[in-house]
């Protein structure tokens, strides 16, 4: 095989899977006005910004779970298993929804809103 054809090869298997895992794992915030800000995101017209967004806040939720001693795994900015399972047991312990998903709620028991 060519250089070229597995560099061609190599460059497509990253564009598929990082497409799955965009379209598969990452939540996009909606706003934060309201219950249940965050919904699955469409490939298209998701800002630069609001990514940005979206990975500091997931990563502030995970840093103040393991810090209140659930484990969140680690602090990467995605929500897999070990995220959804630490919010569902803080949301439980703190009488909140608890669904796993980050609300306005949770927020404000976890101290990052007001």
């Amino acid at each position: 095989m060519k250089k070229t054809s597995c560099i061609l090869v190599v460059t497509i298997i990253f564009f598929l899977v990082s497409t799955f895992f965009t379209n598969c794992f990452l939540l996009v915030p909606v706003s934060l006005a309201g219950e249940g800000f965050y919904r699955y995101p469409s490939s298209r017209g998701v800002e630069a910004e609001q990514m940005r967004s979206r990975f500091n806040l997931i990563k502030a939720v995970q840093h103040k779970l393991n810090a209140k001693g659930y484990n969140a795994g680690l602090v990467d900015g995605f929500i897999g298993p070990k995220t959804e399972d630490a919010l569902t047991a803080f949301q439980n312990d703190n009488g909140l929804i608890s669904d796993g998903t980050i609300r306005r709620q949770t927020l404000k028991a976890l101290g990052l809103v007001q």
